[in-house]
Parts: structure tokens; C-alpha cells; sequence
């Protein structure tokens, strides 16, 4: 089978398009998922299962390292509305969004490596005991419907218009 350049081109524009519109939905979408608990409440359940000394450690690190975290989730969780807020303007600037699509990573990127430094921390200082106790906890599952069902669109989302009336009905 020969593909033409002229199809070549399309095909990779679809997939850029595609691509780009999934993005757009998992941004406008996701703040509508309930919020995660914040660092310092999983902390402490986790720190729950841990022998005395070993919880006072974590509680010690995550007192450190809890706001750095907590300020990059909160940059996170800001760009989405940002995002919308940019996609409704009636004079469209494709260049406002990449700022905020790099912000939206450099945020995720900083909380990663905060929690990771957290647990490499707190794992180095505790005792075999509680790093194998830290290695058995499992977080509690999602609350129902939460990941399973699509979340609701947002207030004033209209939708698709409906279809126009037949002719000559």
C-alpha cells in the first residue's frame, strides 16, 4: 500500500489533534475528582502502623517537607481553572496556554521529588522494623464511584445543542 505524503500529513495532524483534546480533558476535568487527602493525613495513618520511634520520624520529616508538597499541589490544582479560563476567552492566544501547561508540570514534578525525598528520608533513619512496616501499608481504596464513573461536567456546561427540527416539521 503507498501513502501519500498529503496522507501521511493527516494522519499525524489527527493524532497531534487528538492528542492535544485529551490533554484539554483531563485538565478541565480533573478538578471535578475529589480532592486527595493532603500529605500530612496520609502521614499519619501511615505513621499509625509504625513502630513509636519510627512514627516520630516521619512526623518529624513530613512536618519539613508537608508545605513544600502542599504548595506544589496547590499550583497543580490552580492551573486547570486558569486553563479554562484561557479556552473561553473570545480572543484566543494559543501561546497563554504553554505557560500554564509548564507550570501545571513543574508543579507536579517538585511534589514528586518532595515526596519521593520524604520517603528516602524517613526510610534512611528508621529502624528495619518500620521500613517494613512503611513497605506493607497500602492505602485505603477510592471512595465509590470515584475513577470508575466520568465526572460530572462542570455548572453551566451545556453540552452538544440538540438537533435542529426537521424540515417542514
Amino acid at each position: 500500500m503507498r501513502i501519500t505524503i498529503s496522507t501521511k500529513w493527516v494522519l499525524t495532524a489527527s493524532l497531534a489533534l487528538n492528542v492535544f483534546l485529551a490533554t484539554v480533558l483531563v485538565v478541565v476535568y480533573s478538578p471535578h475528582r475529589p480532592p486527595l487527602p493532603d500529605v500530612a493525613r496520609i502521614a499519619e495513618r501511615i505513621a499509625e502502623t509504625l513502630p513509636a520511634a519510627d512514627a516520630a520520624i516521619l512526623r518529624e520529616i513530613v512536618a519539613l517537607r508537608a508545605p513544600e508538597i502542599d504548595l506544589s499541589n496547590h499550583v497543580a490544582r490552580s492551573v486547570p481553572d486558569r486553563v479554562r479560563a484561557e479556552l473561553g476567552k473570545e480572543e484566543f492566544d494559543p501561546n497563554a496556554l504553554r505557560p500554564l501547561f509548564a507550570e501545571f508540570a513543574a508543579s507536579h514534578q517538585r511534589m514528586d521529588e518532595a515526596l519521593a525525598g520524604l520517603v528516602i528520608e524517613a526510610a534512611t533513619r528508621m529502624s528495619p522494623e518500620g521500613r517494613a512496616a512503611l513497605a506493607r501499608w497500602r492505602p485505603p481504596p477510592p471512595p465509590p464511584g470515584f475513577g470508575g464513573n466520568p465526572p460530572p461536567p462542570p455548572p453551566g456546561f451545556e453540552g452538544n445543542p440538540p438537533p435542529p427540527p426537521p424540515p417542514g416539521g
